[in-house]
């Protein structure tokens, strides 16, 4: 489980480990590319593509291509995982996990499966820097599996996220949505806030 105190360390050793295969799809890349055209999809049909968007721990980027580039940015606390990331996007480093300032004028926030690699703490810690970035949307794609519980992912249903989501916002933000999904035999759920 990732705390404050090993962040940088535990992403920097899987990046030293698997290079830019560290990130999501353990060198399924097909399958991966089916689950980011799952996540465009339903996307598309909640009209979020063609907002400004943070994704969040973006990794390689492979997200990157869903949405509009010019209203798109991503962070990553890896400073190696952004050179494989696709050009014409705009990516930017970060030293810390959690963001003290507003980065960008972002409309929605999106992250995929990287809140689940964290405490509790941590978590609490991450959603007060998105507050901070004043989105009218947050998009999680998040492994909602019991089953999956190991030494760097903790899984969390709608509702416990909905949980610390209100803990960050108050009454701001509302869950919109919650679509399941399982891939590679794992289930997922796209989680979706709107601001009143």
């Amino acid at each position: 489980m990732i705390t404050e105190d090993n962040v940088k360390q535990y992403w920097q050793e899987r990046y030293n480990a698997q290079k830019e295969k560290t990130v999501g799809y353990s060198g399924n890349l097909e399958g991966y590319r089916e689950r980011v055209k799952w996540v465009g999809e339903e996307l598309g049909k909640l009209n979020l593509l063609g907002l400004r968007v943070l994704d969040y721990g973006c990794g390689t980027g492979m997200y990157s291509h869903i949405f509009d580039k010019r209203k798109y940015l991503g962070v990553d606390i890896t400073k190696e995982l952004l050179k494989h990331t696709p050009k014409g996007y705009r990516y930017i480093h970060r030293v810390a996990p959690f963001m003290g300032v507003k980065i960008f004028n972002a409309e929605m926030i999106y992250t995929n499966c990287v809140l689940q690699h964290n405490s509790d703490d941590l978590l609490r810690k991450i959603l007060q820097g998105f507050k901070l970035q004043e989105p009218n949307y947050l998009v999680f794609y998040e492994c909602i599996d019991p089953w999956i519980h190991n030494k760097h992912v903790k899984p969390r249903d709608y509702q416990v996220y909905d949980g610390f989501v209100t803990g960050a916002f108050g009454i701001d933000l509302v869950q919109k949505e919650q679509i399941k999904h399982t891939f590679k035999g794992e289930k997922h759920s796209l989680m979706i806030w709107e601001r009143l």
